[in-house]
This record gives C-alpha cells, sequence and structure tokens, in this order.
C-alpha cells in the first residue's frame, strides 16, 4: 500500500487494520512536512519516505509496485491541475498492472 501523503499515519492504519494481510506499507511525505514521532509505534509497518510530489522523481524514492494507493487530502493540496495530474499519473505506474484493471 502506497498513501500519499501520510501525515501521522492514521490512513494506513486503517487501511491495516482493515486488510491485516498486507505485508508493509509506505507512507509517502512531501519534502516539508515532517511525520510526528508517535505514529512510528501505533503503526508499525509504515515505512516513511520524504519527498516532493511536485518532484518527477518521487516515483523512483517509494518503490513499488503497490497494489493498492490512499490519500487522504495531500494531492488537492497540490492546488494546481497540472501538478495533481501528474501525481495521478505517477501514483497509476507505481501500481501492480493487476491492481488497476
Amino acid at each position: 500500500m502506497l498513501d500519499v501523503g501520510a501525515g501521522y499515519g492514521v490512513v494506513s492504519e486503517e487501511v491495516l487494520q482493515a486488510f491485516g494481510s498486507s505485508d508493509h506499507s509506505t507512507g509517502l511525505f512531501r519534502a516539508d512536512a515532517r511525520p510526528r514521532r508517535h505514529a512510528l509505534p501505533v503503526v508499525p509497518k509504515l515505512r516513511y519516505v520524504l519527498c516532493n510530489l511536485v518532484d518527477p522523481s518521487w516515483p523512483k524514492q517509494v518503490g513499488g509496485p503497490f497494489d493498492l494507493a490512499v490519500s487522504a487530502i495531500a494531492i488537492h493540496n497540490l492546488r494546481d491541475p497540472e501538478k495533481i495530474f501528474a501525481c495521478y499519473h505517477a501514483i497509476h505506474d507505481l501500481l501492480n498492472p493487476a491492481a488497476t484493471s
């Protein structure tokens, strides 16, 4: 699972509880965001990756492929349709082909 703009991990935690068979989760942050320290023990499967969603190289930093991508509001906060579209395109390319059909 890829959680774009994971914040302190609340969405990741809920998804991991609902789908407990997930091997791991990756939290993705903008370069200027910082995960809260208390999230790490609460969501032990969460791996934080600090990167900027408007930097075209961010997908290379997170790994993949992923079976699932979630996001609460981070993509909306890009506030530029071109940047939002590019982010969705990058997320699509990080998904397993079976997950996109």
